[in-house]
């Protein structure tokens, strides 16, 4: 084999490595709620209530681009509750009547840096685990629960809601 051919041969051999490598850490990145996520939600009533009862502490609306936020609130557990309005929106992101619109996925930025990222189902208004994606699956294998967070009673919480890909027909 020839100087030519070995040089060849493992620039050949680095780029198909490097290219295993990206694909790898695609695939990785695909894991969890980011890889399942797709358009902001826009116009969701998103609410603060107390255990055990959730009597309400705080209420918020998702802007243009999925985001809310609460103002501080006592420090403490909040059960979290994502509604959407009845209605379709004028901009025709968000169609409540449509039953095939059941699972979204929701963000909370609490304290220190620290997020909760959970699934939620829409119709059960519980929570579950995100990087589960239940319309794959069947729900009975889905463990729902009370989306809980946890306020300092200092920073303000806020985080955004997406649709999951499953409930967008072109995404």
């Amino acid at each position: 084999m020839s100087k030519r051919n070995t040089i060849r041969a493992t620039i050949l051999s680095t780029f198909a490595l490097a290219m295993v490598c990206m694909l790898s850490s695609a695939a990785d990145a695909q894991k969890g709620p980011q890889g399942t996520t797709g358009a902001p939600l826009k116009g969701v009533d998103v609410k603060l209530g107390r255990p055990p009862g959730g009597s309400p502490a705080a209420r918020t609306t998702t802007d243009a681009d999925g985001n809310f936020t609460f103002p501080v609130v006592p420090a403490g557990e909040y059960i979290l509750t994502v509604e959407l309005k009845k209605e379709k929106s004028k901009d025709g992101l968000i169609n409540a009547s449509d039953p095939a619109f059941r699972y979204c996925y929701v963000t909370v930025n609490i304290a220190a840096g620290e997020k909760v990222e959970r699934g939620y189902d829409l119709t059960q208004n519980k929570a579950f685990d995100a990087s589960v994606n239940p319309a794959k699956q069947s729900t009975s294998k889905t463990k729902f629960e009370t989306f809980i967070v946890r306020s300092d009673g200092i920073t303000p919480l806020n985080g955004t809601i997406v649709k999951s890909k499953s409930n967008i027909t072109n995404n």
